[in-house]
């Protein structure tokens, strides 16, 4: 007697929830106040209303699931509530989203805000966009940087002298950390910058330094005249001064 073939067995927990956590970044009001809140900073539901385009009741209402689902942690100030994410799984899976979106075929007009955004910008508490992507590139290349695996990161000797030249002894002295390095896939160039504690400590020392500046009221960074010297001396990066 010929036996039947048994149907394959499916897990279908994973696909709930992969339906579900898209469907919460899929409604626009709430993609755009995680958007804003990719820079790490905590804001007030009043900011995030406006920034959504929404009514007050509506962005507390959109809040309030996004904290459900742990996505949104509340800091209490006085009588205000600031609002920021909860860990930064969130800020990744976002600018995840973002990158499997269609790539559109001509890049933003030179001097315009997405333009700024497009090369160098907050991703949750490291760099990312064109700039990102070009200093990790040339770490690899200079072998400051080596591969252990498709995502992971280690620092080779050549570039404990670099990174500990450049004042992160701190982090340095974790270089056995699991998660000090990776490859971070990059939403608009749709290549990788640097992530993990490594990446987080060289952008704070980016700013420290002077290399890079905040834009107001924007994610996006401007490289300073300072940032433009060193970047070019210590990293062979040339970045125009129309930039």
């Amino acid at each position: 007697m010929k036996r039947l073939a048994m149907a394959p067995r499916y897990d279908f927990s994973m696909e709930l929830e992969v339906s579900a956590g898209a469907a919460l970044l899929a409604e626009p009001a709430r993609a755009a106040m995680l958007v804003a809140l990719l820079d790490g900073r905590a804001l007030p539901a009043g900011e995030l209303a406006r920034v959504a385009g929404i009514s007050a009741q509506s962005a507390s209402n959109h809040l309030n699931l996004l904290r459900h689902e742990n996505m949104l942690q509340v800091e209490q100030q006085g009588r205000r509530r600031y609002y920021r994410l909860h860990r930064q799984e969130v800020a990744h899976a976002v600018e995840s989203l973002a990158a499997l979106a269609p790539r559109r075929q001509t890049r933003p007009p030179h001097g315009s805000a997405q333009s700024a955004l497009c090369f160098a910008r907050h991703c949750y508490s490291h760099l990312a966009g064109h700039l990102a992507v070009q200093i990790l590139e040339c770490m690899e290349r200079e072998g400051f940087l080596n591969s252990q695996g498709e995502k992971w990161l280690t620092v080779t000797p050549q570039g404990q002298d670099w990174f500990k030249n450049f004042g992160l002894d701190d982090v340095l002295r974790e270089r056995k950390h699991p998660k000090l390095a990776c490859r971070c896939f990059d939403w608009t160039e749709r290549r990788h910058h640097l992530g993990g504690r490594l990446g987080v400590a060289f952008f704070r020392r980016l700013i420290e330094t002077g290399w890079l500046k905040p834009i107001r009221d924007s994610r996006a960074m401007r490289v300073t005249d300072v940032g433009r010297v060193q970047l070019e001396l210590r990293l062979g990066i040339a970045i125009p001064s129309s930039i």
